[in-house]
């Protein structure tokens, strides 16, 4: 079978897929041999079917939110093996028809098609597909403003960990007070670790909680998102092992799946490593950054800089940090470590503060590490990012 690292999320709500194929060849390889750009023809081809599940839109499983203004265009991904030449009907909120593009399908069913915002209100909608007699609908999966604000207020938060302990309730009242900001953050960005175990109550959980944000919000996993169960479930729940690339305004945030732990006593002095991103992922980033500049925002779930938790594996930290820690990169937003960390380009924390500051261009992209939303009463990180400004600052709960 051919494989496809083209295959790839590159904005909000998308799956934008390659045209052409391998043949239909089944069972395919296991979903790490695919490497991570094939995950849309693994869901086709092995989870759908078996799940009983005709059509899934990109967001929020396979996909992140798109945020624009009314009038504007965004790309919509949907997969419907057997369903391909079934003409599709878009709608806002289950209401009017959104006029599309003539989608373009390849031969696993994944579709695309390029849709107009329509004049709604501003705030969150859900986006709904049907092809024949088969429907399906995703919460905030668009959220219409007025304009983009600049800077851009940005929640960051990390680590939920959601077990049998009394973490949901807390990360709860975390998404309480995200959604109590007086002004409201434009957006959040999640990087890892919902679950604690991989568990799928603890993963359902985990999407009930974040599904209650009143802002767009943008997800990666972790290392314990994958235990237990693998990826496998998670790619129908929230769908952040895929890389993506989404705008907003005049930035661009770059989500990248940050491999699972290597939890095999071999760390080469460290605590803790990942095993990736791997080469198909890196020659993605590449491409994407070289070939289509823009100001970035990137973020993933281990550290490249942190002293003893230097946890991207020696196998991918070196090309990464040369890939992230270029003169367009505002800010490289982690977790996993759950604890504060900020670092400048160089690796050099001297003079920025845990709790906050603002971040002169000469240090930028500032590597930040959030600590974990549910230690101790809890907490968040709060960013206001333009292409000319960087600060930061840690909000408690208590």
């Amino acid at each position: 079978m051919g494989y496809h690292p083209e295959m790839r999320l590159v904005l909000a709500c998308v799956i934008c897929c390659a045209c052409g194929n391998g043949p239909l060849d089944y069972p395919p390889a296991p979903l790490h041999d695919l490497g991570i750009h094939e995950g849309p023809t693994y869901v086709a081809r092995n989870l759908m079917a078996p799940n009983g599940i005709a059509v899934l839109l990109a967001h929020p499983r396979l996909g992140q939110p798109a945020i624009r203004r009314a009038g504007e265009a965004f790309d919509v991904s949907w997969i419907a093996p057997g369903l391909s030449a079934t003409p599709p009907v878009l709608a806002l909120d289950q209401g009017d028809p959104i006029t599309s593009s003539p989608p373009v399908c390849d031969a696993d069913g994944i579709c695309h098609a390029t849709a107009t915002i329509p004049a709604a209100a501003p705030g969150l909608h859900g986006l709904c597909i049907t092809l024949g007699m088969a429907s399906t609908c995703s919460a905030n999966a668009i959220a219409i403003v007025t304009d983009y604000a600049s800077p851009a207020t940005v929640v960051h938060v990390s680590d939920a960990h959601i077990g049998e302990d009394g973490t949901a309730e807390l990360f709860g009242k975390v998404i309480d007070r995200i959604n109590a900001l007086d002004p409201p953050a434009d957006f959040a960005i999640f990087t890892g670790d919902g679950a604690d175990d991989g568990l799928a109550p603890h993963r359902a959980s985990f999407v009930t909680l974040i599904g209650q944000l009143q802002i767009p919000v943008f997800i990666i996993t972790g290392n314990h998102d994958y235990e237990n169960v693998g990826i496998d479930g998670h790619l129908l729940d929230v769908g952040p092992e895929l890389d993506f690339a989404a705008p907003y305004g005049d930035l661009r945030l770059v989500g990248l799946s940050s491999g699972q732990d290597l939890d095999n006593g071999h760390h080469i002095g460290t605590i803790s490593e990942s095993s990736g991103p791997d080469i198909g992922q890196l020659d993605w980033l590449h491409s994407l950054l070289v070939d289509t500049p823009a100001t970035n925002v990137i973020f993933f779930h281990h550290p490249i800089y942190n002293a003893l938790f230097a946890t991207i594996g020696p196998q991918s930290r070196d090309r990464l940090k040369d890939l992230v820690t270029r003169n367009d990169v505002l800010a490289v937003l982690t977790g996993h470590t759950h604890v504060r960390s900020a670092f400048d380009a160089d690796g050099n924390s001297r003079g920025l503060s845990l709790d906050g500051d603002t971040v002169p261009s000469a240090r930028w992209p500032l590597h930040f590490s959030v600590a974990r939303s549910t230690n101790g009463s809890g907490g968040f990180a709060v960013f206001h990012l333009s292409s000319t400004h960087v600060d930061y600052r840690w909000v408690p709960l208590d």
